[in-house]
């Protein structure tokens, strides 16, 4: 039985890349890049204010305190930029307005002191005070955004002013989620007896949504036949297919049989951790087959570290791997024997600035409140024994949208 981190190496050791294509840029939030982007132009484009003041050169001043400056012209944002200040002057200027070339200080309109068609200045003024430089930010030729980031909502104004409508970006993997049972049905559906409702099918969808894929639900009887064919309609139109259920050693279990039946080349089906133990991985040509376990927490649980890498990694990024942090224990915890446990927790920063995860009391693999109130999985080693509050342990934060 292979251990979490022998698992996930090998999802992710020969995991295909989906093709690339062109995004605008208004659309690129969540997109993988596959180019980098590269400043074609400087940022800022040209020297420009700062601030709404006066613009004039630092040497022209003149000596003694309270220097005074005859007001020539004005530069606004969007005007033609004035070639240059005489000696002994200074134009106005807004905010954004270029610098005329032979300035190089700004002074704040509420600094100085208006005299008719003259200022008079303080005495301390620093060279290229409110000044901002052309390239200050960026070069021609530097890069800004690198090849197999994803991009956020933080990035997509440095994109735009790159001068860039469309970047290159990562296909979104194609996912079928495929769910197996007499007796689920859909939410909002006719109830009938002993009847389920799923809730596996649309978390495992969005799970697989949040990380850049585009997924859809299909759903099979406890049939071989039938299972079959539903596998063998993804394996055909979908980059990775995500069992859920049906993948242990039950008599109804027929999702691994069916996956051998279509001739998926299985690498694993066990797993050391908990929940999640039976779980498949298999291969089909460049696309993948992750068999996750019926019980709604332990689907999430090896879906967000198992198949979230897998999608991410395929689409290039370089952030796939969970990115697990150090916390403290807020309590004893009591340690698993053998399997890992990845516990769902709730994190707090106390008022040290301190990290602190709490377990919640809903452990159960098959409890979906605890899925919904956590906003962390713990790791907690399989070394038996316990945990004291306060010692460190690993918790890997889940994301909040």
């Amino acid at each position: 039985m292979l251990t979490y981190e022998e698992a996930l190496n090998r999802l992710l050791e020969d995991a295909p890349r989906v093709a690339s294509e062109s995004a605008p840029t208004t659309a690129c939030v969540g997109r993988v890049l596959a180019e980098d982007v590269v400043a074609r132009a400087p940022i800022p484009a040209f020297n420009y204010s700062a601030m709404d003041g006066y613009a004039f050169a630092l040497a022209d001043l003149p000596a003694g305190d309270r220097p005074r400056l005859r007001v020539v012209g004005v530069s606004r944002p969007g005007a033609t930029p004035l070639d240059h200040v005489a000696t002994g002057t200074a134009c106005r200027i807004f905010t954004g307005a270029p610098i005329p070339q032979s300035a190089d200080t700004v002074v704040p309109q509420e600094d100085v002191q208006r005299d008719d068609d003259e200022i008079v200045l303080p005495t301390a003024i620093k060279r290229g005070e409110h000044v901002r430089k052309q390239g200050e930010d960026l070069n021609v030729g530097a890069t800004a955004l690198t090849q197999g980031m994803r991009l956020g909502m933080q990035h997509v104004g440095l994109v735009a002013a790159l001068d860039r409508a469309h970047v290159l970006v990562a296909q979104k993997p194609r996912v079928t989620v495929l769910t197996t049972g007499d007796e689920l049905r859909a939410a909002g559906t006719v109830a009938f007896p002993g009847a389920v409702v799923d809730s596996n099918g649309p978390m495992i969808g969005a799970i697989a949504t949040h990380c850049g894929a585009i997924a859809e639900h299909r759903h099979a009887k406890d049939d071989l036949d039938a299972i079959r064919h539903e596998i063998r309609r993804a394996l055909e139109c979908a980059d990775v297919l995500l069992t859920i259920g049906g993948v242990s050693v039950g008599s109804h279990d027929h999702v691994r049989e069916a996956l051998v039946a279509e001739s998926v080349n299985l690498d694993f089906w066990k797993v050391a951790i908990k929940p999640g133990k039976p779980m498949t991985f298999g291969r089909y040509g460049a696309g993948r087959v992750i068999g996750l376990p019926g019980n709604p927490a332990a689907a999430f649980v090896t879906a967000v570290l198992f198949a979230g890498p897998l999608l991410r990694a395929m689409q290039g990024d370089v952030a796939a791997r969970p990115k697990w942090i150090a916390a403290r224990a807020a309590h004893e915890m009591v340690l698993p024997t053998g399997r890992i446990q990845f516990a769902r927790a709730k994190l707090e920063v106390d008022d040290d600035g301190r990290l602190m995860a709490f377990l919640l009391p809903q452990q159960s693999s098959g409890s979906t409140v605890g899925v919904a109130r956590a906003d962390a999985l713990a790791w907690l080693p399989g070394r038996g024994g316990s945990l004291a509050a306060g010692e460190t342990l690993r918790v890997l934060a889940l994301p909040s949208q």
